[in-house]
């Protein structure tokens, strides 16, 4: 990328931050860019300490205005430094790092390829930081040059960074100079929409959505109370990543699954997130419905999109318990098994499970009347057995909704293990 350049840009935090935030604030009255794009600004306690340099808690970072005024958003820890708290007050200024020297180096990389330049002269770190005013060029031995001219044991490094040879092609990642990787023979150097890499030349790079998922995302839930709120406001925290990216127009997560009054855009660094839901998200009206969560992002023409699906289910459950009667809803949550079932007698199958009393028990077999099968069949350790159908209840669940369960028990009390198997016919 190409950072943002200004003479003398600088700026005071108007609040403190702590070392996790992504957005600072700065005083009004500030000279620091506000255009598109990206800069790298020096952090540091001006008032104990004149010079950066001696603030052993300076902190460098890539930042972009935000579009609300005095606000930037902020990627922490940059060219090897650390993420630490800041007080109101501190110095925000804009020097010519390290890091944007090496960003002057792959404009020249970027350019190499079209412009040579003849001799055996040796280039400076001058004439790489001004690059862009020479009338000649640049070709790839005096990059080479420029390498071995600074480790006194010969070995290619610039600003730090060793590079493996002088055919390395060099790239910067995150403020560290590397090797983009070993030349492949008819190869060249690609740009796949965030970094150079080698690729069979006519290769081409689609976008695409990496992941999308919010925090503790499972796509089977149990049902709660029909159209009470499942997930308050700032509850979902939504993350994603992109192939060939990063999105040329904002991403935004569509309003229609969640039952949203409008679209949810995507924000943080590069539109990653996480994002957190500005309206809260309710139950379906009915069990076996769902919740889902459409993220939409394209890159010019290219375009993707991404669902996370949530059902809301029911259980069915099965184990031993000392009552021969029909189980009540907190009797039938203690059973020692249960799983999710849909809207399908099919879901009853049950393979061979052994099942361990607690003394001389029966087993009790649980679950929603509306999936009575026409057929019912319940085998323990390997031998049919005529299960009591003990009727149906009202049962309700550990997140309050209410359904009719029907209740079969065996005939008789086991004191040891027993294997069960259980077969339903739609």
């Amino acid at each position: 990328m190409a950072f943002l350049r200004k003479n003398f840009a600088k700026a005071t935090l108007a609040a403190g931050i702590n070392d996790l935030v992504t957005q600072m604030t700065v005083s009004a009255g500030h000279n620091l860019p506000t255009a598109a794009g990206q800069m790298r600004l020096v952090i540091w306690n001006n008032t104990t300490y004149p010079d950066p340099a001696d603030d052993p808690n300076l902190e460098i970072v890539t930042a972009s205005y935000s579009g609300t005024p005095n606000k930037y958003n902020i990627i922490r820890a940059q060219e090897d430094t650390s993420a630490v708290s800041h007080s109101s007050g501190s110095r925000v200024a804009l020097h010519y790092t390290a890091g944007m020297s090496e960003d002057d180096l792959t404009f020249v990389e970027d350019h190499a390829s079209s412009h040579e330049i003849g001799g055996s002269d040796l280039i400076d770190h001058d004439q790489l930081t001004n690059t862009h005013n020479l009338n000649t060029d640049i070709d790839h031995d005096q990059l080479t040059n420029v390498h071995q001219n600074v480790n006194e044991d010969g070995s290619p490094e610039f600003a730090g960074a060793k590079i493996g040879s002088a055919t390395d092609i060099i790239k910067s990642t995150a403020g560290v100079l590397s090797a983009v990787g070993s030349p492949t023979k008819n190869y060249a150097i690609l740009w796949n929409g965030i970094a150079p890499v080698w690729a069979a030349q006519g290769t081409s790079f689609t976008f695409t959505i990496a992941t999308f998922t919010y925090t503790g995302y499972s796509n089977i839930l149990e049902m709660g109370i029909a159209n009470s709120q499942w997930k308050a406001i700032g509850e979902l925290s939504f993350t994603a990543t992109y192939n060939n990216g990063p999105p040329g127009a904002t991403p935004y997560i569509d309003k229609t699954g969640p039952g949203w009054s409008a679209n949810l855009e995507m924000t943080g660094v590069g539109y990653e997130g996480p994002t957190t839901n500005a309206e809260a998200v309710n139950y379906p009206s009915a069990v076996n419905g769902n919740r889902q969560f459409v993220l939409y992002a394209a890159s010019g023409a290219e375009n993707d999109t991404e669902t996370k699906t949530v059902y809301f289910r029911n259980k069915k459950y099965f184990g031993f318990h000392s009552t021969t009667g029909q189980l009540n809803s907190d009797e039938t949550k203690a059973l020692s098994n249960n799983s999710f079932v849909a809207a399908t007698a099919n879901d009853l199958d049950t393979s061979s499970i052994l099942l361990t009393p607690t003394g001389s028990q029966r087993i009790h077999f649980v679950y929603p009347s509306r999936l009575d099968p026409s057929s019912l069949k319940f085998y323990l350790g390997g031998f049919e057995t005529d299960f009591v159908d003990n009727g149906t209840f009202t049962f309700t669940n550990a997140s309050g909704y209410e359904e009719s369960y029907r209740d079969y028990v065996s005939p008789q009390a086991y004191d040891a293990a027993v294997a069960l198997v259980v077969e339903a016919t739609p």
